[in-house]
């Protein structure tokens, strides 16, 4: 009973004040009419409704936007068999001319591989046994992947 008495008056008072947000860290930035704002160390949220006033209290929503996110396909190359001793396969879904990276752990280019068709025959053979990664850059996007070569 002590909370709804606390929290009646907090609803009641709520309209008068802007919205605030406590919590242990965060910052705000504006520039250019554009407005970013976070907060750090709020775990507990909820949310109260008298019917005139919305107070939430865990989360800003000053000012809700939503958007449409494109949603990337997932599959867009197949490496296999991984991990590998020689050779691997590369497969793409397009027929596309791209390039792939192998390069080392420490940053070394280990190998460049030129993507044509729908599958790539990647020889390695010459590369020691360890972790690579092998990186597929289409349309300005990086495609990661991490290769292990067994001896």
């Amino acid at each position: 009973m002590k909370k709804r008495i606390w929290i009646l008056p907090l609803i009641l008072s709520s309209s008068y004040f802007s919205q605030e947000v406590i919590s242990c860290a965060g910052k705000e930035y504006n520039s250019n009419g554009i407005a970013l704002s976070w907060t750090i160390g709020e775990p507990v949220t909820s949310t109260i409704n008298n019917g005139n006033t919305i107070l939430t209290q865990g989360f800003q929503q000053s000012n809700l936007a939503i958007t449409a996110v494109k949603e990337e396909s997932l599959n867009l190359y197949k490496i296999y068999p991984n991990p590998t001793r020689n050779r691997f396969t590369i497969e793409q879904n397009n027929s596309s001319n791209t390039v792939a990276l192998l390069h080392n752990l420490e940053g070394k280019l280990m190998k460049t591989i030129q993507l044509s068709g729908v599958t790539t025959s990647v020889y390695i053979e010459e590369i020691p046994a360890g972790v690579y990664i092998l990186t597929i850059t289409n349309e300005n996007k990086n495609n990661i992947f991490k290769i292990i070569k067994n001896n």
